[in-house]
């Protein structure tokens, strides 16, 4: 059993060893855990929030390659991507504030492509758009939605939250404020709906807000925006394509926002 003690978690990722890697939203850092330690270090930025390269201003979404040698990590607030190879090496990726092909506007998640040279997926909220950074490119490329349109055509996103890219360059992309999930093709001019609504409801077909996306055993779990609890032995509420679940974990938080599901079934 793992508990988590926390305020504010803003994503979870497992490593090949289990270790637990976790994007903390109140002190701007990543940390890692092993499994059966009470204690965990911090593998990134921790530094305050500010604008330098070793800081976070503030970030939503993370990712870190099955080695865990390299976490990539949305600075929302500073308007880029930064790649940490090491707790104290950090460089800047992309962005900068703005709508240009070279810009970002508060990105929140994002993805990357360890089987395409580390190809990087970005889920430009506040252009309500994908953007695709190639190895080594001085700017990106329109992927998914319209720059600086929202709607609710299947071209069209409206702050898009999460993303994540599997082998056939399909993106699963997390369409929050259109309160779906949409598959893109990367190279399509739109995505096709495979879960949600565009009204915010509690029917089973619909979602509310929704706030991550993952993949694991071979389906892809969906999160709502607060899947939070107080105290032990709470209910956990967790959406699994294509079943739900509902879990009891020892989790002991104020806001967490996501979970993730081991081969097992298991909670973490």
């Amino acid at each position: 059993m793992i508990l988590i003690l926390c305020f504010l978690v803003y994503g979870l990722s497992l490593d090949t060893n289990g270790s637990i890697y976790t994007l903390d939203g109140d002190n701007t850092r990543v940390t890692k855990g092993i499994q059966g330690s009470s204690s965990s270090t911090i593998v990134a930025s921790g530094n305050g929030t500010e604008s330098n390269v070793n800081q976070i201003g503030g970030s939503f979404g993370m990712f870190i390659d099955s080695s865990a040698s390299n976490i990539w990590i949305a600075d929302k607030i500073n308007h880029r991507i930064v790649k940490w190879s090491s707790p104290t090496t950090s460089t800047v990726v992309c962005g900068s504030y703005g709508s240009n092909d070279n810009q970002l506007s508060y990105p929140d998640g994002l993805s990357v492509d360890t089987s395409d040279s580390d190809t990087l997926y970005v889920a430009d909220s506040g252009n309500h758009r994908v953007q695709m950074w190639l190895p080594g490119a001085t700017s990106g490329k329109t992927v998914a939605g319209i720059t600086s349109y929202y709607g609710g055509g299947l071209n069209q996103l409206w702050f898009p939250k999460t993303l994540i890219v599997d082998n056939d360059k399909n993106m699963f992309i997390n369409d929050r404020y259109n309160n779906r999930i949409l598959k893109w093709k990367t190279g399509a001019s739109s995505g096709v709906l495979i879960a949600g609504v565009l009204s915010r409801e509690t029917a089973s077909n619909q979602l509310n807000n929704p706030w991550g996306i993952n993949e694991s055993c071979s389906h892809f779990t969906f999160w709502p925006r607060f899947s939070w609890c107080r105290g032990q032995e709470k209910l956990m509420h967790v959406a699994f394509q294509p079943q739900i679940y509902y879990l009891k974990k020892k989790i002991t938080c104020w806001q967490l926002f996501q979970l993730h599901i081991d081969d097992d079934t298991s909670l973490r």
